[in-house]
């Protein structure tokens, strides 16, 4: 079985408030991320929250589980080992990040065909030739991700599988980090 695991946990230095509560259009960034995975892996839909856990806590649909780190400050590392460490029931976790707001359920969706395609393959998006999240893990790499610290996220662990499998995806290379990020987004102008 497939879960999802949301990083928002940051604290968003760079955007001076809490990006994920930032509207496009009608929604919330986090609103979006949330919307494609429960399209994806309905009832198994975690989320870490961290510095704005109370904010991101208050708009989220009963649906999505919660997982609260206290220690966020630890970096994006830390939030996904202390995520990873509460998934233990699945077969595997599709990561994914709060602000990489390009993304869309059929991005999702090819990352998903190609793990089930062989379960015991990580998947993850590739662009202008970098790998990253969203990325599927399964749980014979969850020990790795468990032992991340700091602000290293998982892409050592994608690029020493030599059989992880690549999945074109533009999409992925957006985030927001700035309100000027943002603003391009909405403008059409980010690239």
């Amino acid at each position: 079985m497939l879960a999802t695991l949301i990083l928002a946990a940051g604290e968003s230095r760079r955007f001076k408030s809490c990006k994920l509560l930032a509207k496009v259009n009608t929604h919330t960034l986090i609103e979006q991320q949330i919307t494609l995975s429960e399209a994806l892996t309905p009832n198994a839909v975690y989320i870490v929250v961290g510095a704005y856990a109370f904010d991101i806590k208050n708009k989220l649909p009963s649906s999505v589980h919660v997982i609260e780190n206290k220690q966020w400050q630890q970096g994006m590392g830390g939030s996904l080992s202390y995520g990873i460490n509460r998934l233990k029931k699945y077969d595997a976790v599709l990561v994914l990040l709060g602000d990489q707001i390009a993304l869309t359920l059929d991005n999702l969706k090819k990352l998903k065909s190609q793990w089930l395609d062989n379960t015991s393959n990580i998947v993850c998006a590739g662009f202008d030739s970098v790998v990253g999240v969203p990325a599927i893990f399964p749980k014979q790499f969850h020990p790795d991700l468990i032992q991340l610290q700091g602000d290293s996220g998982a892409k050592k662990i994608i690029l020493n599988n030599i059989s992880t499998v690549v999945v074109d995806m533009p999409s992925a290379k957006i985030d927001i980090d700035t309100p000027d990020d943002l603003d391009k987004f909405i403008n059409g102008t980010y690239y």
